[in-house]
């Protein structure tokens, strides 16, 4: 990987990822050129910080995956190391609820299994569904069987009582999903470092 950073204010214009090429790396003539080209500067303008990828493979991939990084320089202004910037806390609690809040709804979209033994889809479209049947099924008490798509796309001929209890199931199994994600939400707002938020799985 080679760093290009400004030597006029120590700015990072870019790194080259991973290259996975010799440990000698590619050459700082073609890494400055590439930026300089994009940026307009001047050869001269520019400086190098490496770190080879196969010596330095747990840094270089520490450097992808931060949330910022800087680097530090000694007396004479040359870059000698990186000092990685970790993600400001609240924005690692804010990413966790977003993470659980994402992960209920797709746990809801999935469907559940009812006790009849078949899986049915929960998507806002069959929720829909559900409720205009269950309307019907309020207003015509000489309803007695429903016809039902499954998670499998097999339609299922279900007594009035049976779809009811699917309904009644389909809807304890959105309304228990909603009660865990505030519950864990609430554990993430609790966390004090950020081992313990992302210790909280779903």
């Amino acid at each position: 990987m080679l760093i290009v950073y400004r030597k006029t204010d120590g700015k990072i214009m870019h790194n080259t990822g991973t290259s996975n090429v010799h440990p000698e790396g590619p050459s700082d003539t073609n890494g400055k050129l590439a930026v300089i080209e994009r940026e307009g500067g001047e050869f001269d303008d520019y400086g190098l910080y490496r770190l080879h990828d196969i010596e330095d493979e747990k840094k270089v991939n520490d450097i992808l995956n931060a949330y910022a990084y800087e680097l530090i320089f000694d007396e004479s202004n040359n870059s000698i190391e990186v000092e990685l910037i970790e993600k400001p806390f609240d924005k690692v609690q804010v990413n966790k609820i977003n993470e659980l809040s994402s992960k209920c709804r797709d746990v809801i979209i999935n469907g559940f299994v009812a006790s009849n033994g078949n899986g049915y889809r929960l998507t806002v479209e069959d929720q829909l569904n559900m409720q205009g049947q269950k309307s019907e099924l309020d207003d015509d008490s000489a309803i007695e069987e429903v016809d039902w798509m499954t998670i499998d796309d097999v339609n299922v001929t279900h007594t009035r009582d049976g779809w009811l209890t699917v309904y009644k199931e389909g809807f304890q199994h959105k309304n228990d999903s909603i009660f865990k994600n505030k519950r864990l939400r609430d554990e993430v707002r609790a966390c004090t470092t950020k081992e313990e938020v992302e210790a909280v799985t779903w």
